[in-house]
């Protein structure tokens, strides 16, 4: 994940640097069906639209459930690549753990619940080095200045909801855990889920955000 997210700040900055630029993108919302039961998705939602310059809320009305994202809509579909394989991946991951388990579901829920939270903390820890210079252009080694993109998304983001007079409520509630085993789990194979290669194919990545390289 780490790769994609030097590609895609190599993208916003390229478009930031660039003043007055006619193919500069607007702002949008896109929705996906979510579902009230699978709150542990919603930390990786979220997560992973604050990393990639987007911001995750959910929104509930006549037509059901919906996960919202508003951002660019080249960071948009970065955000719902990256989640829909981290959400398969630990989904796969707690399956698979559960194996033998004699209350097998209440392990599986607490195991996605687990590596939910683990995932948005290691998130945040790349986020948090990325803010901090940390972050550098693999290609030349050169430190990727990512704040000023992170802060004018930010601002971006507020005048789009204010605009539009939408008041979204943050996506993340409290995880009731039920096996603490599962939960621990959950965490400790959060850890061994890549950051820093091409775990989660980049071609796609490429593609969205116009960038060369190995993916390596």
């Amino acid at each position: 994940m780490r790769k994609v997210h030097e590609l895609l700040a190599r993208h916003n900055l390229s478009l930031d640097d660039v003043k007055g630029v006619p193919l500069e993108e607007g702002y949008a919302e896109d929705l996906t069906e979510a579902s009230s039961r699978q709150l542990w998705q919603d930390h990786i939602w979220s997560a992973v639209a604050k990393l990639y310059f987007c911001r995750h809320f959910k929104r509930t009305g006549r037509s059901g459930i919906h996960h919202m994202v508003i951002g660019k809509p080249s960071n948009i579909a970065v955000v719902k690549y990256i989640t829909a394989y981290l959400i398969r991946t630990g989904d796969a991951l707690a399956k698979e753990a559960a194996a033998g388990h004699d209350s097998k579901q209440t392990f599986i829920n607490s195991f996605r619940k687990g590596f939910a939270c683990r995932i948005y903390g290691r998130v945040d820890e790349e986020i948090k080095n990325a803010r901090a210079g940390k972050m550098t252009d693999s290609s030349t080694g050169r430190t990727l200045i990512v704040l000023p993109v992170y802060e004018k998304a930010n601002r971006d983001i507020a005048g789009f909801l204010a605009s539009h007079g939408m008041h979204p409520r943050d996506a993340r509630s409290r995880l009731a855990i039920s096996d603490r085993a599962g939960f621990v789990a959950g965490r400790e194979a959060a850890n061994t889920v890549s950051l820093a290669t091409n775990a989660v194919g980049l071609a796609g990545v490429r593609q969205i955000a116009g960038q060369g390289g190995d993916g390596a």
